[in-house]
């Protein structure tokens, strides 16, 4: 910095800082000359603000920053004159009538106090570019640099260059590495490879041919999987099948319709064939099981019948369960026992209603006798 310009600037402002503590004691006349030299620094400084301020618009931030560095460095200056009480020196001067300075151009001022720090960080992508640079590094680790240099400084056009070149070099690695990972059914590496052609934005103009070969590869892929997964559930299906397990049976059936296999599989496969097979094995179980909830739902209703020696009820169920199929010797015999248990019971009736009957012939003869 040049001393005795900041010397200069900063005993202006010691003289108006003076003048702002004594108040309306301050002597206006004294003060006039220290008003017009703070005028004409800040309209100076404003000059140099404006200029580096122009460079920053143009994306120049390194010019601009070259600009403030000048002796004397123009932030410093800036940083004095802009003093905590210069608002109220305005009123000031403006309750004595005079002129009042031009406005110091802090938002100026801003913006190259913040281009500072970008530009330190963009000094600091550099070296590391460079050096990557000279070690011969891999592309992809300088474009990674490149890119951020595009983040940090947009308007350089030498950047998003450089980074054209080099994804150009970098599509082709890529083809290399493809061919090279298709031939050795390396599917990790197509995956990398597809993800870094369509996850990252490109300058470079990407062949699509190469995006869409990747991706019927990774298609294929993904069939062999799919088609692993549904020959080995088939093959679960079916052991599931000959151990008689419905119910994983079931289970592994709902699991292999997500995997769609007629989309996998011709329709003459033995594949397909076979879970055909266990459909139809299935759907039968699923018949069964149904006719055996039936069966057992009947069966509790005859034992019930059976308990309450209901004959007309026991003789509707065992025709039922006779329609069923299903009808066991056990379930006849009780039900004949309950025939013969009410034949007997109605016998008895038959009888008591006899032997009542007579019994009421006999009295009324004797009382016939009696009364003649």
């Amino acid at each position: 910095m040049n001393d005795s310009t900041a010397f200069r600037y900063q005993r202006i402002v010691e003289e108006i800082n003076t003048a702002m503590a004594a108040g309306g004691h301050a002597d206006a006349d004294l003060l006039a000359e220290t008003a017009s030299q703070y005028g004409e620094a800040t309209s100076t400084i404003n000059v140099r603000l404006q200029s580096a301020h122009d460079l920053l618009q143009k994306g120049m931030a390194s010019e601009a920053i070259q600009e403030c560095e000048l002796e004397p460095n123009l932030l410093d200056l800036v940083q004095i004159l802009d003093f905590p009480q210069r608002l109220q020196w305005y009123e000031l001067i403006q309750s004595w009538g005079w002129p009042p300075p031009p406005d110091l151009r802090i938002d100026f001022a801003g913006a190259l106090d913040k281009s500072y720090f970008e530009v330190q960080a963009i000094d600091v992508l550099l070296r590391q570019y460079r050096l990557l640079a000279l070690g011969r590094a891999p592309l992809e680790q300088r474009m990674q640099i490149l890119q951020q240099l595009i983040q940090k400084d947009p308007g350089n056009p030498l950047w998003q260059n450089s980074l054209r070149e080099f994804e150009l070099e970098r599509i082709k690695q890529i083809k290399e590495s493809a061919d090279a990972a298709v031939y050795e059914k390396d599917r990790s590496t197509v995956e990398a490879l597809y993800a870094e052609l369509t996850q990252q934005s490109w300058f470079a103009e990407v062949p699509q041919d190469l995006v869409q070969s990747l991706h019927g590869v990774l298609q294929q892929f993904h069939s062999g999987d799919v088609t692993l997964l549904i020959r080995q559930t088939v093959d679960m299906m079916s052991t599931a099948r000959e151990n008689s397990d419905v119910s994983s049976v079931r289970s592994l059936f709902q699991t292999l319709q997500s995997y769609n296999p007629t989309a996998y599989f011709p329709a003459t496969d033995p594949l397909i064939l076979t879970i055909g097979e266990i459909k139809n094995w299935l759907s039968q179980a699923d018949a069964d099981g149904k006719a055996q909830r039936k069966k057992d739902e009947l069966d509790r209703r005859f034992m019930q019948a059976i308990d309450k020696s209901d004959l007309e009820l026991s003789e509707k169920l065992v025709r039922r369960l006779e329609q069923a199929g299903s009808v066991s010797d056990a379930q006849k015999k009780q039900l004949m026992r309950l025939r013969q248990q009410a034949a007997a019971g109605k016998k008895r009736k038959t009888m008591f209603i006899i032997l009542g009957t007579a019994g009421i012939i006999a009295l009324a003869v004797t009382l016939v006798v009696i009364m003649l």
